[in-house]
Order: C-alpha cells, then sequence, then structure tokens
C-alpha cells in the first residue's frame, strides 16, 4: 500500500522541523510557502484574477506553469522513494 507524502512526513516526524534537526529547513519552510500562497490563491475571486492577468500579466501563468512543473517532479521523485510498493529500477536515489 502506498503511503501518500503526508502520511510519510508525519511517520518520520518531519511535519515541525526546526532548522537545527535537519539540513534541508529551507526544502520545508519553501514547501510551505508554497502550500500556503497555493490555499489563498484558490480562495481568491478567480473573475479577478483571470481580468488581471489578461490586463498584462501573462507572466504569472508562466510562473505557476514552470512552478507546477518543478514541484510535481519534485513530488514523484520523493513519492517514489518512499513508496511501500518500489518495483524494481522505481525510485533509485541515484538516478537524479
Amino acid at each position: 500500500m502506498k503511503n501518500s507524502l503526508a502520511e510519510n512526513m508525519r511517520r518520520f516526524g518531519t511535519k515541525n522541523l526546526t532548522e537545527s534537526q535537519t539540513n534541508n529547513y529551507m526544502f520545508w519552510q519553501n514547501l510551505k510557502t508554497i502550500a500556503h500562497a497555493a490555499t489563498e490563491m484558490l480562495k481568491m475571486n478567480q473573475d479577478q484574477i483571470d481580468t488581471m492577468i489578461a490586463n498584462g500579466h501573462g507572466w504569472a501563468v508562466d510562473h505557476v506553469s514552470s512552478s507546477a512543473d518543478d514541484m510535481e517532479e519534485v513530488y514523484h521523485f520523493i513519492e517514489a522513494n518512499l513508496s511501500d510498493n518500489k518495483e524494481p529500477g522505481i525510485g533509485d536515489l541515484n538516478r537524479m
């Protein structure tokens, strides 16, 4: 049975890490910042945002698109390496 990333984070006690507890403090802080920003933007008025983007702020679409690609790549890498159902050759930490 595969565990979700959130379940694995809880299982390995990474939910409330501080700088003194991990060498990857900024990874966790950035992940929290991304999650917070995405949650807040999804609560905003979609019509107002669409209008804003259409009025010369198309760069926002590009930034969200490239960030989504990056996050998806990191997620799949981590998920594959924490999976309980690893297939041979999948999740090799040295491949990335």
